[in-house]
């Protein structure tokens, strides 16, 4: 997070004189160039964390969000939030539907992942 904090504070620079280093000619509204950071991110603290020490305008979840499907809410509330085994369960079959109506399914997928699965236990 170190460089990215670096890259946004370059970015911030970068927006502060923007009309400086625009070429009006060329492009009369350059606009705000926004900087997300991207990583590491698993809680409500970690995503304050970012924005305050790497001053990044937003941070990307991603791999958070696949382990913990309600780190939004958490983020959105400023609160670590305890979910049921039930709700839980409920927010994973909810992504699994999401990725077989966007993606589908087919023979070879559900059989290579059961088999993974088995393996793994």
């Amino acid at each position: 997070w170190e460089y990215i904090a670096d890259c946004a504070a370059l970015i911030k620079k970068f927006n502060e004189r923007g009309d400086d280093l625009a070429d009006t000619i060329r492009d009369a509204d350059p606009g705000k160039v926004y900087f997300i950071g991207n990583g590491d991110c698993y809680s409500h603290t970690d995503y304050q964390k970012h924005l305050e020490e790497a001053k990044v305008d937003s941070v990307m979840v991603a791999r958070g969000a696949l382990i913990k499907p309600w780190v939004f809410e958490e983020i959105e509330k400023g609160q670590y939030l305890d979910k049921s085994a039930t709700e839980r369960l409920g927010l994973v079959e909810q992504f699994v539907k999401y990725g077989l109506e966007t993606w589908g399914s087919d023979e070879m997928g559900p059989a290579r992942s059961t088999a993974r699965m088995e393996r793994e236990e």
